[in-house]
């Protein structure tokens, strides 16, 4: 029992920087983001009121988010380049979509906008506002539907 309680102890004494590491979100001004996404803000969201601004820290990445009086949201990596735009029930701004999956969408679908546009190294997640969310990979081809 005395060797379960020792190494008990351990472990948690072990898991108190991970935990004290899982919530990293720390409100910044909005002068601390960096310039990209400074730029991005400024051209096409001007008219909306920024509420919250916050940098996440991990490891060795940093991310940004932003929260809009709306409840837009915008995602930012360290370098400032868009990971997530959530738009909400608005259209993601025409200049942010990159042509050949705003050409699809049009083609395809040709009643709905899209309301939330995110990338990875993986390609692209597109939600449009009829609720459907369509893939499409590095390339900007379409690859699916994702249910």
């Amino acid at each position: 029992m005395k060797s379960f309680i020792k190494n008990l102890s351990l472990m948690l004494v072990m898991m108190l920087p991970l935990v004290s590491c899982a919530d990293n979100d720390k409100p910044i001004p909005f002068e601390q983001l960096p310039a990209a996404a400074q730029q991005i803000v400024k051209k096409h969201f001007a008219a909306k009121q920024v509420a919250l601004v916050t940098l996440d820290k991990e490891f060795m990445k940093k991310s940004y988010d932003i929260t809009f009086s709306d409840g837009t949201k915008l995602e930012f990596d360290g370098n400032g380049e868009w990971k997530d735009i959530d738009c909400q029930q608005e259209a993601v701004p025409a200049a942010l979509v990159p042509k050949q999956i705003a050409d699809y969408v049009k083609k395809a679908y040709d009643q709905a906008f899209i309301t939330e546009l995110s990338r990875d190294r993986k390609g692209y997640e597109v939600k449009l506002s009829n609720q459907l969310e369509l893939k499409f990979n590095k390339q900007m081809v379409f690859v699916g539907v994702d249910d």
